[in-house]
């Protein structure tokens, strides 16, 4: 009872304290003393003219979806050329995506897919709307991403499948994870959504998109992510032609791809539905800008690989932050740059919370960093692990993101990191005197 009682007291200090700094921080921010004046952090999207150009294109021409232009095929084909995969399908978002893959492997009942227990809710809703079953496995403490071990830790009999979410764009490691797979029998479903374009080495040490490891890849093209095609979007990469197959039927009403490739059109009826599908495809003018985007998307991620460089070099001297370390031949597709509130600062959940008030109360935009523990939400909690799981618990409440999309300059990038190190400093009370 004395130890809770003083850890309580302890809390309660520290919490009051870093409020009293936040209160600081708000009285100085914009005053000649802190000599912080606004940045201006450009929001993506933004779409440029020829995107806009392109989109008009197709809506003048009145072929406007997957059947009447060319637009989503040269998309596809695009796509396989750019990412090295070998069957390209476009989808109308990320999370049908996955669905579809679920769906295409025709399991029983009682099947479970392994999902993570951090990443964006449409993982394991895809699974359950695919009648599956999911199952959550813990994360890696520092990057998000699931790993053999946590995998291993999740498998039962049951387990069919697993999707691997690169979060943030970090690369998980897929090399080992294909590895575990292939030895039970489990099929690999990569979730690249927040990661185009980025890379990893493979078994023959060459340098390989995330997303044509597995059976199968899915990306969105959702608002904000790195190639944006108007709202939604997405795409799905399946590792062989059946596998592909069965996806473009599920995609379009359960028709055969087969039928449909051989058949003369005329004005008489044609009996081409095999299966029962749905409409899960994108439209041409999502197709034109992605086309477009993705011509741009390597000198993108150089940009946001140079921005990421920069706030993490200016934000190198405050020690109670820490990083992920970029191994050799990985090369994320910085989304956002994520790092951590060190696990030996003490009551770190509070002095995350308070970092991010400051940062608030500066007009720095900084996120939390994490998606919430899926299984705590109130429509799968009935699915969730007996106990919560120890990482992902953690990582919600040390976890901190950045922008650094590639619309963001190398001076405005540098800017902001060296007002958001002086807001860290000022948390950390050791200029707290004299700048304020």
């Amino acid at each position: 009872m004395i130890e809770a009682s003083d850890a309580g007291v302890r809390v309660w200090i520290l919490t009051l304290s870093l409020f009293l700094l936040s209160m600081r921080l708000r009285s100085c921010v914009g005053t000649a003393t802190w000599e912080m004046p606004m940045i201006d952090i450009p929001t993506w999207p933004r779409f440029e003219e020829d995107e806009i150009e392109a989109v008009a294109r197709v809506l003048r021409s009145g072929l406007v979806n997957r059947w009447t232009g060319e637009d989503v095929s040269l998309f596809e084909t695009a796509w396989e050329r750019a990412s090295g995969c070998n069957h390209a399908i476009s989808m109308a978002n990320g999370t049908v995506a996955i669905e579809a893959a679920i769906r295409s492997l025709d399991l029983n009942v009682n099947a479970e897919v392994i999902v993570p227990s951090r990443g964006y809710v449409g993982c394991a809703s895809a699974v359950v709307m695919a009648a599956a079953n999911p199952v959550f496995a813990d994360v890696h403490d520092m990057t998000g991403c699931v790993t053999p071990e946590t995998l291993e830790a999740a498998r039962t009999p049951r387990t069919a499948a697993v999707i691997v979410v690169h979060v943030g764009g970090w690369p998980a490691d897929m090399v080992s994870i294909c590895r575990w797979a292939q030895s039970h029998g489990i099929t690999v479903i990569e979730d690249a959504a927040q990661a185009h374009g980025a890379t990893v080495l493979n078994g023959k040490e060459q340098s390989q998109w995330v997303g044509t490891f597995g059976e199968f890849g899915c990306w969105s093209f959702c608002q904000d992510k790195i190639i944006s095609t108007g709202g939604e979007g997405g795409m799905l990469a399946a590792a062989n032609q059946s596998l592909a197959d069965r996806v473009w039927s599920i995609r379009d009403h359960g028709k055969s791809r087969l039928r449909v490739a051989s058949h003369v059109p005329d004005s008489r009826f044609a009996w081409l539905v095999d299966s029962i599908g749905s409409n899960l495809r994108m439209t041409g003018m999502q197709a034109a800008i992605g086309l477009i985007q993705l011509q741009k998307l390597g000198r993108w991620i150089q940009m946001r690989a140079r921005n990421a460089r920069i706030l993490k070099d200016v934000l190198s001297g405050i020690k109670w932050i820490e990083f992920p370390e970029v191994e050799f031949g990985q090369h994320p597709a910085w989304y956002r740059v994520y790092a951590m509130v060190r696990r030996d600062v003490r009551d770190v959940a509070v002095y995350r919370d308070h970092i991010l008030d400051a940062a608030s109360a500066a007009d720095l935009p900084v996120g939390v960093g994490s998606c919430s523990e899926i299984y705590l939400e109130p429509g799968l909690k009935a699915r969730a692990p007996s106990s919560r799981l120890p990482n992902a618990r953690n990582l919600g409440s040390r976890c901190l993101c950045f922008p650094c999309h590639h619309l963001i300059t190398s001076e405005t990038m540098g800017d902001y990191a060296e007002q958001l190190a002086k807001v860290c400093r000022v948390i950390d009370g050791k200029q707290a005197a004299r700048t304020c």
